[in-house]
């Protein structure tokens, strides 16, 4: 692995660990600088549109929540 795929893969480490905190706003800090280094990285632009999303927020946002997403549509 690059250094610069290691450090996409860090900041996703560190945004994944804030999201299922439920710190939805801090994470989508850590998911956008992955982007940056790399606008290809598939899981960072998908956590990173579910933190933006306030109806996801607003909906994932309780106590005893575990990360699982459940997907609506095709």
């Amino acid at each position: 692995m690059t250094a610069e795929k290691e450090k996409v893969f860090e900041l996703f480490r560190k945004g994944r660990q804030l999201y299922l905190s439920q710190q939805f706003k801090e994470a989508a800090r850590y998911f956008n600088a992955a982007l940056k280094l790399d606008p290809e990285d598939g899981p960072s632009a998908t956590y990173l549109r579910r933190c933006l999303d306030p109806e996801f927020v607003k909906s994932h946002s309780m106590p005893g929540w575990d990360g699982g997403y459940e997907l609506t549509s095709k």
